[in-house]
This record gives structure tokens, sequence and C-alpha cells, in this order.
């Protein structure tokens, strides 16, 4: 919290996705709550790095990333 007002930009890496549509690596509903909290009002760039785990569509696994980000911010709006 005390560097969040020096935040320019956000690179929300990700793997993969659970059957409910969670990352499995990254604490999404942790971490993005608080950039709320701290004042953040950037953006986020979203990186698939699941590529070197699976064969899946990267454009597919962005837009899994972004409804988790939009599931996980929509009580803030």
């Amino acid at each position: 919290m005390e560097i969040m007002p020096q935040v320019i930009h956000v690179h929300g890496k990700f793997y993969d996705f659970d059957a409910e549509g969670n990352e499995t690596t990254v604490p999404y509903d942790k971490l993005l709550p608080l950039f709320v909290e701290g004042g953040y009002s950037g953006y986020m760039s979203s990186e698939w790095e699941g590529r070197m785990y699976s064969r899946g569509s990267g454009i597919e696994a962005v837009q899994k990333h972004h409804a988790l980000s939009k599931r996980i911010l929509a009580p803030y709006n």
C-alpha cells in the first residue's frame, strides 16, 4: 500500500483457470481489491503465461481473465 501512489501500470499475469473461472495460481480475489483500496485507477495488461503449459487458445484465456477481473471488481463499481 505504501507504494500504490507510484504504481502507474499493472501486468496481470495468469496461467490457467478452473471450472468456476478462477485463476489457479494467482489469488486475484485477494490482490485486485488491494489495488482498489489503494486508490489505483490505471490499467492492467492481461498476460497469458499458460502457453508454456497449455495448447489452449490465448484469446479464450484473455477472455477468461477479463471475466474474472470484472467479477471480482464488480462490487467496487
